[in-house]
């Protein structure tokens, strides 16, 4: 019998290989394999799992899957491609966290000082929130 979990993990595995065939089995060596701008549609979609999802499933594998990715290249190309979320206090709240798991202090903090400077107050308030320890 499957469960709702299986399933979900079945339609993610589907829709990750479509972009990066066997990242989930070996990701170093997939991701290896992969143009650029595949490997920028990649962390996109792993972004969304990470800072759109509402259920602890996508919002706990995206984060795996971007943590088992060479550290060298998401910490040089994370903050570029998540730009292009749409951000509001949720999924900035998310892409913090995000950060924070990756454990690059200076990332995490381009990031806050970046809410401080948000025109939305809710993203400033995060942000304040992050910055004080």
């Amino acid at each position: 019998m499957t469960t709702m979990i299986d399933s979900w993990e079945q339609g993610f595995r589907e829709r990750l290989n479509k972009i990066a065939p066997g990242i989930l089995d070996d990701p170093v060596v997939a991701f290896a394999k992969l143009a650029p701008e595949q490997q920028d549609t990649l962390l996109r979609s792993l972004l969304g799992y990470s800072c759109y999802a509402q259920s602890m499933r996508p919002l706990t594998r995206g984060p795996e899957v971007i943590r088992s990715l060479p550290r060298e290249w998401v910490l040089q190309n994370i903050e570029r491609v998540s730009a292009l979320l749409e951000e509001n206090d949720y999924v900035y709240t998310r892409k913090l966290e995000l950060y924070k798991s990756l454990g690059d202090d200076a990332l995490l903090g381009r990031a806050v000082a970046e809410g401080l400077k948000s025109e939305n107050a809710d993203i400033r308030e995060i942000a304040l929130d992050w910055e004080t320890p």
